[in-house]
Order: structure tokens, then sequence, then C-alpha cells
């Protein structure tokens, strides 16, 4: 469950190296073998000891963050792909975005390249979360905690699943989800969780 930050159209490596410690957690796709990230959380437009100032999230930036499940902003950040504005199609952020906001409102973004406020963002549900920048850090590990602490095998099952929901008829989506379901289902994750609630405690994932 990586953690990245990304402005001026760059993806931003610090400064939370502590955070991404802590939630450094993969699991195993049931289908092949092939390990997944639970949750891949984006933190937007954030503010470092460099001093306040609007950070923008243009391009790459917001692209490489569409590409995440969970996006944190700043309450200064402004997003935007400007790509049209250079000659240029905005990469994959066009397959991307009508998926988060819809069809209407991506071809507004994408065709103007209009820039868009973090609250504005939060609105069309192109971001998840805007936070005070005075309360930027704090609110940011809690989000981030929130979310590692109920990263089990569900988790995982329950993302792929959603990833597939704009992609399969519902037959088939259906008897996908009887199979994940029953990979959730026989997981240690979930006899912990019966465990935990027949002791009246919180469950500990693997």
């Amino acid at each position: 469950m990586p953690v990245g930050t990304y402005h001026d159209g760059r993806p931003d490596h610090g400064p939370q190296p502590r955070l991404r410690g802590e939630i450094g957690l993969r699991q195993r796709d049931g289908d092949g073998g092939v390990e997944h990230d639970a949750t891949a959380l984006a933190v937007l437009g954030h503010v470092d000891a460099r001093g306040p100032g609007r950070r923008r999230v243009l391009g790459g930036g917001l692209q490489l963050a569409l590409a995440c499940d969970v996006r944190i902003a700043a309450s200064n950040a402004i997003l935007g792909l400007p790509g049209v504005k250079e000659g240029l199609i905005p990469g994959l952020a066009t397959w991307r975005l009508p998926h988060y906001v819809g069809l209407g409102r991506a071809k507004r973004y994408i065709l103007s390249g209009e820039n868009i406020p973090a609250r504005d963002a939060l609105a069309i549900g192109l971001v998840d979360y805007v936070v005070p920048l005075g309360q930027f850090n704090r609110r940011v590990e809690e989000i981030t905690k929130q979310y590692a602490k109920v990263c089990s095998v569900g988790t995982l099952q329950s993302k792929l699943m959603v990833n597939q929901s704009f992609d399969l008829e519902y037959e088939t989506f259906r008897k996908k989800y009887l199979e994940r379901q029953e990979i959730a289902q026989s997981s240690d994750d979930h006899y912990e969780a019966r465990r935990a609630y027949l002791q009246k405690r919180d469950p500990v994932f693997k």
C-alpha cells in the first residue's frame, strides 16, 4: 500500500517515509499468483517545509494519482489535465477519468484543460479526501492507518472485483464474485475476523 505525493506534474517521494514503511502491504492474487497492492494512496498537493502556496497536480502527476485507489488532496491543491493546451492527449487519464467522474465531466476537463480546485475535485469524486493544510500530515496518517487496519484478503478480492465492474457482463461478474468470495471466506483473515468478533476485539490481519 504505497503512499505517493504528487505536485507540479511530478511524483514526489518525500517527505513521508515513515508512513510508507508502516503500510507496505501486498497480497497475492488467487488467479495467477501475481502480487497486487491491496490499496494505493495518492497524496495530492503536499505542502512541505518550503512553505505554503498553491500546489499544482497537473498532467502526469494527476495521471499517476488516477491510477491509485484513494486520493487525498491538501485544501490548496489545484488539479488538471492540460494536455490539449500542448496539442497532446492527456495520457490514459482519457480512460480513467470517466470512470471516476462520469463521461460528461471527463469531457469538460479533458477537452478544456481546465484546472480544478481541491474542493471541486472532492465534489465530483476526483479525490476522496480534502484535508486542511494545518492538519495535513496528521490527517494523511490517520486516513492511511484506517485503510491499513482493514487490509485483508477480503480487501484485495474486493478491489479486484470493483476494478472489473465496468468491464464484465452481470452473469460473468457474478461468477467471478462467487469464486473470489470463496477465496475470502477460506482465508486466515476471515477466520481471524470471526474470532475477533466472538472475543469482542478488533481483528489483526496478516
